[in-house]
């Protein structure tokens, strides 16, 4: 088994972590590698694609894990609607097979290049979360590899709280090798309407206005908008088509967001001018209007449009902090969360809203509310402390106001704030302790946060 070094890198651009690297190709690999980690006394971290915002993909100075040269199990029960898959998968690499027998996977992320394994280790949600809940809650059994070199299935129903800790659990538990889903039947055409929003009580109005005929609802806010448009905002909404000779009647605007991309996008970012980009696009999104999308769109709005933000702001940084407001009282702390936002004065770009349905796993991104992310774009060459004091005032709003953090997408969460914000942290850390004796699964967030 081999092991080099490695340079790690996350999404956010945000700083680097050296370490090493190795790529068991079975389950003699993976227990070979735990050996070698208990006899030199280092960690080791399971990790997907590296997509991570911050440090949770980090293991500064130990053994990451890549599962990608991992033996490979695919079988898919067409008629059943199920789905036996290893963990090294991506998500574009296997919804073209679903797709195109009217399948797919519940609640996945906007984007398409996580893996299966990154998915149930970050619990992601998708436009689909309020009605499915997260991406663990349609996993019918998981297949982990514990420290001390037992392999055990656990679902909701068997090994139930090792299971509410690995979904979630950022890869701290154990290694997960394979996954057994139940699948989502699909249309090929969604009919989707767009409804502009004049301001953050219009927002949620909209937002639950007959939920339960939806099939995706998520929108972008506009961070800027103050007085009567205090919360200006788009939402779309898309419900499936069950006709199959129809024909996309999409608004095509990816060639334009390309453009925004290369160009006019980057630049406004790194010169703080994004109130102009929103200005542009809530412009195009100005009334409402009805279209036939593909599921494909629907999924992936963003890739549809050409948009990379890592790629857009290169060489810049930014932080981000996405928050969950519960839906009581969400009007009163929505307003009130979007003004502490314009008071520290942070200019947020593809502000995203989401909508989300409560788990019972101990440290998932999960309750019933809507979800906000805030960013700040910085050069990481120059001085960022202004951008990240910003950005740590609002963390401490934030959990002072019980809203929940994004773990995978936070970098200001400690041992204090983190059981503040997740009551249930305690009850995962039980769990670690008791199947990670030897704490050897690690990381540079687990560091932050003991």
């Amino acid at each position: 088994m081999k092991i080099k070094k490695f340079l790690n890198h996350n999404y956010s651009n945000y700083k680097e972590s050296n370490s090493y690297i190795c790529f068991p190709k079975n389950i003699k690999d993976i227990f070979q590698t735990i050996d070698y980690a208990k006899k030199n006394k280092i960690k080791i971290l399971p990790i997907g694609s590296g997509l991570s915002w911050y440090d949770t993909i980090f293991n500064s100075d130990n053994i990451i894990i890549d599962l990608i040269d991992y033996k490979k199990k695919f079988i898919f029960n067409k008629n059943k609607g199920e789905l036996l898959i290893s963990s090294q998968f991506k998500i574009k690499d296997i919804m073209p097979k679903l797709n195109k027998y009217g399948w797919s996977l519940y609640s996945i992320p906007g984007g398409s290049d996580v893996t299966i394994g990154g998915c149930i280790g970050n619990d992601v949600h998708g436009k689909d979360s309020f009605k499915y809940g997260n991406f663990s809650q349609n996993i019918i059994e998981l297949e982990l590899v514990l420290t001390n070199k037992k392999i055990i299935e656990c679902s909701e129903k068997k090994n139930n709280k090792i299971f509410r800790s690995v979904c979630g659990g950022l890869g701290l538990i154990g290694i997960v090798t394979e996954v057994k889903f139940k699948l989502k039947p699909i249309a090929k055409f969604y009919h989707s309407v767009t409804i502009p929003c004049n301001n953050y009580k219009e927002l949620i109005q909209n937002l639950y206005k007959d939920i339960d005929k939806y099939d995706y609802i998520n929108g972008w806010l506009d961070i800027y908008g103050k007085n009567q448009n205090l919360g200006k905002s788009i939402i779309f909404k898309s419900t499936r088509i069950n006709k199959k000779n129809l024909k996309s009647d999409n608004i095509n605007v990816s060639k334009f967001f390309n453009v925004i991309q290369k160009y006019i996008f980057g630049l406004c970012v790194k010169n703080n001018l994004t109130e102009y980009i929103n200005y542009f696009i809530f412009l195009l999104f100005k009334s409402k209007k009805e279209n036939i999308n593909t599921y494909k769109d629907i999924s992936f709005p963003l890739s549809a449009y050409g948009v990379d933000i890592k790629e857009m702001i290169n060489p810049y940084s930014f932080f981000e902090v996405q928050v969950l407001i519960k839906k009581e009282n969400i009007i009163y702390d929505l307003k009130n969360f979007i003004l502490y936002c314009q008071k520290l004065n942070l200019l947020g770009f593809i502000i995203g809203i989401k909508m989300h349905k409560k788990n019972n796993n101990y440290i998932s991104f999960s309750d019933d509310g809507i979800s906000i992310n805030i960013n700040q774009i910085f050069d990481a060459h120059a001085d960022y402390s202004k951008e990240l004091k910003k950005i740590r005032k609002l963390h401490d709003y934030v959990i002072k106001k019980n809203h929940k953090i994004y773990i995978c997408k936070d970098v200001l969460l400690n041992n204090i704030k983190i059981k503040k914000n997740y009551q249930k942290f305690k009850n995962f850390l039980g769990i670690k302790k008791k199947y990670d004796k030897d704490n050897l699964l690690f990381s540079d967030f687990l560091k932050r946060v003991s």
